[in-house]
């Protein structure tokens, strides 16, 4: 047996304004409905009446048609009743008008050079802000070591050690593979180029030179950086120290 299609039957009934509402409104039936509800005219009335009675399914955009005529009815000046239904169709509609928000508008036009200026302005402001977290941060841990060499019994060695086993001894194992893999290709790619000039004796000079001395400590620091946990920027007030 086929589903009830929905059914829209407005009338007026003196200066009241009957719009029953039959049938399933549901997302897949109600298609046809939405421009019939939109179009509704008040004719005169001062009341309306949506009547729930006889519709036998209602889902979400069922409940959203019927909030949007009584909300479209209310503006254009009439009082309107929702009479009929049970009480789980009327919990949705007052569900969905707790949740009507309006859509916002359009955004303002933007002018190009504007946002370019104000996009390198808060980079410079950004930039700026860190590189006095920086020198704050430089001047705190300055401080802080010459009153620690002044004072040695304040010096917290459990918490030294810690820090030390979490940013040095915890990070040998990602360091030296890391290390071990960056001197393993420049040997093989080095040793490949120095070829062509009879010098692939000097393989391991360049691995010695390029890592131990130059690469080997830049991946140390950018490693040892990356994986240290650290304040958040800001988190030392500039004029604590």
């Amino acid at each position: 047996m086929a589903a009830p299609v929905p059914r829209l039957d407005a009338r007026l009934d003196g200066a009241c304004l009957v719009v029953a509402l039959a049938g399933r409104w549901t997302t897949r039936a109600i298609a046809g409905e939405d421009a019939a509800l939109a179009a509704l005219e008040p004719d005169g009335a001062k009341q309306a009446r949506i009547e729930l009675g006889d519709i036998d399914e209602l889902d979400t955009t069922g409940a959203w048609l019927v909030y949007r005529t009584a909300r479209e009815l209310r503006r254009r000046g009439l009082e309107v009743d929702l009479s009929g239904g049970d009480q789980e169709q009327r919990d949705l509609i007052d569900t969905v008008a707790a949740h009507d928000v309006p859509c916002p508008g359009p955004p303002p036009p933007v002018n190009p050079l504007v946002t370019l200026l104000l996009r390198l302005g808060k980079a410079t402001v950004e930039v700026l802000a860190e590189a006095r977290d920086l020198v704050n941060f430089l001047g705190h841990t300055t401080v802080v070591l010459l009153r620690s060499l002044a004072r040695p019994r304040s010096i917290r060695l459990t918490s030294l050690v810690s820090h030390m086993e979490q940013a040095g001894l915890n990070a040998l194992p990602i360091v030296g593979l890391m290390s071990f893999l960056i001197g393993m290709v420049l040997a093989y790619q080095g040793a490949d180029q120095l070829a062509r000039f009879g010098a692939q004796i000097f393989t391991v000079n360049l691995v010695g030179y390029g890592v131990l001395r130059e690469m080997g400590i830049l991946l140390t620091a950018i490693l040892v950086a990356g994986r240290t946990p650290c304040a958040p920027s800001g988190s030392i007030p500039w004029r604590s120290w």
